[in-house]
Protein backbone atom coordinates (compact mmCIF):
# COMPACT_ATOMS: atom_id res chain seq x y z
CA UNK A 1 0.00 0.00 0.00
CA UNK A 2 0.97 3.06 -0.56
CA UNK A 3 -0.91 5.14 2.19
CA UNK A 4 -3.85 3.79 3.82
CA UNK A 5 -5.91 4.61 0.68
CA UNK A 6 -4.14 4.23 -2.04
CA UNK A 7 -2.61 0.98 -3.35
CA UNK A 8 -0.16 -0.29 -5.94
CA UNK A 9 -1.66 -3.13 -8.41
CA UNK A 10 1.25 -4.58 -10.87
CA UNK A 11 0.30 -5.96 -13.88
CA UNK A 12 3.30 -7.96 -16.01
CA UNK A 13 2.10 -8.38 -19.77
CA UNK A 14 3.68 -11.25 -21.31
CA UNK A 15 7.18 -10.45 -23.27
CA UNK A 16 5.35 -10.72 -26.98
CA UNK A 17 2.28 -8.30 -26.40
CA UNK A 18 1.14 -5.87 -28.52
CA UNK A 19 -1.65 -4.48 -27.74
CA UNK A 20 -3.83 -3.11 -24.66
CA UNK A 21 -3.70 -4.13 -21.05
CA UNK A 22 -7.29 -3.43 -19.68
CA UNK A 23 -7.39 -3.78 -15.59
CA UNK A 24 -10.90 -3.90 -13.67
CA UNK A 25 -11.24 -3.71 -10.12
CA UNK A 26 -14.23 -4.96 -9.25
CA UNK A 27 -15.90 -3.75 -5.40
CA UNK A 28 -14.99 -5.67 -2.22
CA UNK A 29 -11.66 -7.28 -3.57
CA UNK A 30 -9.17 -5.31 -1.10
CA UNK A 31 -10.21 -4.41 2.24
CA UNK A 32 -8.72 -1.86 5.02
CA UNK A 33 -7.53 -2.82 8.71
CA UNK A 34 -10.79 -1.88 9.70
CA UNK A 35 -12.52 -4.49 6.70
CA UNK A 36 -13.73 -1.67 4.62
CA UNK A 37 -13.92 -2.92 0.77
CA UNK A 38 -13.12 -0.41 -1.90
CA UNK A 39 -15.46 0.75 -4.61
CA UNK A 40 -14.98 -0.24 -8.03
CA UNK A 41 -12.39 1.29 -9.96
CA UNK A 42 -12.82 3.08 -13.45
CA UNK A 43 -11.20 0.71 -15.84
CA UNK A 44 -7.44 1.09 -16.84
CA UNK A 45 -6.23 0.60 -20.38
CA UNK A 46 -2.50 0.93 -21.22
CA UNK A 47 -1.25 0.25 -24.95
CA UNK A 48 1.74 -1.91 -24.64
CA UNK A 49 4.46 -2.94 -27.35
CA UNK A 50 7.23 -5.22 -26.10
CA UNK A 51 7.77 -6.26 -29.63
CA UNK A 52 10.86 -5.30 -31.75
CA UNK A 53 11.17 -4.70 -34.90
CA UNK A 54 13.13 -7.48 -37.11
CA UNK A 55 16.25 -6.78 -38.73
CA UNK A 56 16.61 -5.68 -42.08
CA UNK A 57 18.39 -8.16 -44.81
CA UNK A 58 19.62 -5.82 -46.64
CA UNK A 59 23.34 -3.79 -45.77
CA UNK A 60 22.78 -0.21 -46.31
CA UNK A 61 24.40 1.46 -49.30
CA UNK A 62 25.80 4.75 -49.79
CA UNK A 63 24.06 6.99 -51.96
CA UNK A 64 26.36 9.64 -52.53
CA UNK A 65 28.81 9.31 -55.12
CA UNK A 66 31.99 8.12 -54.18
CA UNK A 67 35.25 8.17 -56.17
CA UNK A 68 35.76 4.53 -55.23
CA UNK A 69 33.20 2.29 -54.49
CA UNK A 70 32.60 1.91 -50.43
CA UNK A 71 36.06 4.38 -49.94
CA UNK A 72 36.20 7.59 -48.53
CA UNK A 73 38.65 10.09 -49.53
CA UNK A 74 39.27 13.31 -47.68
CA UNK A 75 37.01 15.42 -49.56
CA UNK A 76 34.27 13.16 -49.19
CA UNK A 77 34.88 12.81 -45.42
CA UNK A 78 34.96 16.42 -45.08
CA UNK A 79 31.38 16.42 -46.79
CA UNK A 80 28.61 14.92 -46.14
CA UNK A 81 27.22 11.17 -47.07
CA UNK A 82 23.44 9.81 -47.74
CA UNK A 83 23.10 6.18 -46.68
CA UNK A 84 20.10 4.72 -48.03
CA UNK A 85 19.06 1.89 -45.36
CA UNK A 86 15.98 -0.72 -46.34
CA UNK A 87 13.22 -1.12 -44.05
CA UNK A 88 11.46 -3.60 -46.08
CA UNK A 89 10.26 -6.73 -43.96
CA UNK A 90 11.38 -5.34 -40.95
CA UNK A 91 7.86 -4.59 -39.84
CA UNK A 92 8.44 -0.86 -39.91
CA UNK A 93 5.64 1.38 -39.18
CA UNK A 94 4.80 5.24 -40.09
CA UNK A 95 5.82 6.94 -36.80
CA UNK A 96 9.33 4.12 -36.49
CA UNK A 97 12.94 5.58 -36.81
CA UNK A 98 15.91 4.25 -38.51
CA UNK A 99 19.09 4.61 -36.48
CA UNK A 100 22.87 3.96 -38.25
CA UNK A 101 25.55 2.53 -35.86
CA UNK A 102 29.51 2.21 -37.09
CA UNK A 103 31.03 -0.73 -35.75
CA UNK A 104 28.17 -2.06 -33.86
CA UNK A 105 27.59 1.47 -31.77
CA UNK A 106 25.53 4.14 -32.24
CA UNK A 107 27.73 7.19 -33.41
CA UNK A 108 28.93 9.63 -31.42
CA UNK A 109 26.25 11.70 -31.96
CA UNK A 110 23.61 9.28 -32.72
CA UNK A 111 22.04 9.57 -36.25
CA UNK A 112 18.49 8.66 -36.84
CA UNK A 113 16.03 9.15 -39.51
CA UNK A 114 12.96 11.20 -39.16
CA UNK A 115 10.12 9.62 -38.31
CA UNK A 116 8.92 7.06 -41.07
CA UNK A 117 6.08 8.03 -43.36
CA UNK A 118 3.74 5.87 -45.12
CA UNK A 119 6.00 6.74 -48.54
CA UNK A 120 9.15 5.19 -47.14
CA UNK A 121 7.05 2.15 -45.81
CA UNK A 122 5.48 1.84 -49.43
CA UNK A 123 9.39 1.97 -50.96
CA UNK A 124 10.92 0.12 -48.30
CA UNK A 125 13.87 2.66 -48.22
CA UNK A 126 14.92 5.61 -46.35
CA UNK A 127 18.05 8.04 -47.02
CA UNK A 128 19.91 8.92 -43.57
CA UNK A 129 22.58 11.45 -43.52
CA UNK A 130 26.28 10.79 -42.04
CA UNK A 131 26.99 14.73 -41.07
CA UNK A 132 30.73 16.03 -42.27
CA UNK A 133 33.84 14.27 -40.55
CA UNK A 134 31.00 11.76 -39.10
CA UNK A 135 33.04 8.59 -39.64
CA UNK A 136 35.38 9.82 -36.87
CA UNK A 137 38.52 9.18 -39.09
CA UNK A 138 40.78 6.63 -40.80
CA UNK A 139 40.67 3.13 -41.35
CA UNK A 140 37.58 0.63 -41.87
CA UNK A 141 34.11 1.05 -40.97
CA UNK A 142 31.30 -1.30 -40.88
CA UNK A 143 27.82 0.52 -40.80
CA UNK A 144 24.43 -0.84 -39.89
CA UNK A 145 20.82 -0.12 -39.60
CA UNK A 146 18.10 -1.28 -37.21
CA UNK A 147 14.55 0.20 -36.79
CA UNK A 148 13.65 1.81 -33.98
CA UNK A 149 9.87 1.62 -33.34
CA UNK A 150 7.53 4.02 -31.68
CA UNK A 151 7.49 2.50 -28.45
CA UNK A 152 11.07 2.40 -28.12
CA UNK A 153 11.66 -1.11 -29.22
CA UNK A 154 15.21 -1.28 -30.91
CA UNK A 155 15.36 -4.01 -33.56
CA UNK A 156 18.32 -6.30 -34.55
CA UNK A 157 21.03 -4.63 -36.97
CA UNK A 158 20.89 -4.83 -40.74
CA UNK A 159 23.27 -7.01 -42.59
CA UNK A 160 27.31 -4.29 -42.48
CA UNK A 161 28.21 -2.21 -44.97
CA UNK A 162 32.09 -1.90 -45.15
CA UNK A 163 33.50 1.32 -45.62
CA UNK A 164 37.02 2.33 -45.82
CA UNK A 165 37.88 6.00 -45.03
CA UNK A 166 41.57 7.31 -45.90
CA UNK A 167 41.62 10.95 -45.53
CA UNK A 168 45.19 11.65 -46.81
CA UNK A 169 48.28 10.69 -48.39
CA UNK A 170 50.66 8.18 -47.44
CA UNK A 171 53.32 10.43 -45.19
CA UNK A 172 56.70 11.12 -47.46
CA UNK A 173 59.82 9.06 -46.56
CA UNK A 174 62.90 10.79 -45.83
CA UNK A 175 66.21 9.66 -46.16
CA UNK A 176 69.18 11.50 -43.98
CA UNK A 177 72.83 11.49 -44.88
CA UNK A 178 75.44 11.50 -42.59
CA UNK A 179 78.53 13.72 -43.90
Amino acid sequence: AVSSTVYTLVVTPTSDLVGNVTVDVAADVAVDASSNGNTVATQSVQAVDLVAPTAATAAPTVSTDLTAANKVNETEFLASIEISVSIANTGALAGDKVELLMDGESFSTPLYSTALTGQNISSGSITVTIAAEGLEGDGSKSITSRVIDAAGNPGEHSAALGLSVDTGAAPELVSLVAL
